[in-house]
């Protein structure tokens, strides 16, 4: 069984909301995973949705990103905070749709549009070297028994794939073609509490959507700087446009 990872912001990369470093996956039912590492955010990333155990990113008005292994816990949304438990603006979940074939993303329809502008989805999957930043509300040590109430950032990178193979716990390895094996720098990274969480790049200066926080090594999130996994989601973009009918995400 994978070990999925609800990530806490304290390893986000200089990365969104999550570190991401050493991500220590949580199954469906344990909510509690956070970042190690990393700072707490001191620039808003509005669209960056808290779950209540998970993270999410908003990238149209009615419509979210998480990982498959939060929807059961997703009640509601809070955005446009750095708070876990205050302020921004709060929305209910209507619907919950994951990947048809079973990949570890998941897309939230909201109850009403949220006023909270959307991230833009990068047109491509990422190439090795990549630099992005990770952030989440998830655990801020490695056994996962620790939270963040404020939002933290960590800055990361694009690894080869390759070395997200035989990460420890046998979590499954990193399929290249629509996986992001993510740099845990310094053993810092993404823990319990930051799944689904956004991985974020900047293309001509703007912030993009490239990734959505999955599984890393259970009960060790980023020590000896254990990478971890995240699903790349603009491999996902055709999935996404037929699902949500906006033809004109990742454009």
């Amino acid at each position: 069984m994978k070990t999925r990872l609800r990530i806490t912001v304290a390893a986000v990369v200089a990365l969104a909301a999550v570190g991401v470093a050493s991500v220590a996956h949580a199954a469906p039912s344990d909510p509690d995973a956070r970042i190690i590492g990393g700072k707490v955010s001191t620039e808003k990333y509005p669209y960056t949705g808290q779950l209540g155990g998970c993270g999410a990113s908003l990238i149209a008005p009615k419509w979210l990103v998480t990982a498959a292994h939060c929807t059961s816990i997703a009640r509601q949304v809070r955005l446009d905070s750095n708070s876990a438990n205050s302020g921004g603006e709060v929305i209910s979940i209507a619907r919950r749709i994951n990947h048809p074939r079973g990949k570890d993303i998941a897309l939230l329809e909201l109850s009403r549009p949220a006023v909270t502008a959307p991230i833009a989805i990068a047109p491509s999957h990422p190439v090795v070297g990549t630099k992005t930043r990770i952030m989440g509300w998830g655990s801020t040590t490695p056994d996962g028994s620790s939270q963040s109430s404020r939002l933290k950032e960590l800055d990361t990178s694009v690894l080869d794939a390759r070395q997200c193979a035989n990460l420890p716990g046998g979590v499954p390895a990193a399929d290249p073609n629509v996986e992001l094996c993510t740099e845990s720098p310094n053993s810092q990274g993404a823990c319990h509490g930051d799944s689904g969480g956004p991985q974020i790049a900047q293309i001509d200066g703007v912030w993009h959507l490239v990734g959505a926080t999955s599984r890393g090594a259970p009960r060790a999130c980023a020590v000896r700087s254990s990478p971890s996994i995240y699903m790349s989601v603009p491999a996902f973009l055709d999935w996404i446009r037929t699902t949500t009918g906006i033809s004109t995400l990742g454009q």
